[in-house]
């Protein structure tokens, strides 16, 4: 399957970040994210339960 172009604006710290993955992981920024995607799909329900469970505990921590 041939694959896709997209760009994304991401903050410095994202790139810094990634660029300590790429070196260490020894892959490109591409096959980095597409390991990142690929994780975050397979797992999607308990990282959405975690997700959701981190912004209700900051919220409650606000009031």
């Amino acid at each position: 399957m041939a694959k896709q172009t997209t760009s994304f604006r991401l903050p410095e710290l994202t790139h810094e970040r990634l660029a300590e993955l790429c070196e260490l992981f020894k892959e490109s920024g591409a096959e980095i994210v597409e390991r990142a995607v690929s994780y975050l799909y397979e797992n999607r329900e308990e990282v959405a339960k975690q997700d959701l469970e981190s912004r209700l505990a900051k919220l409650k921590k606000a009031d």
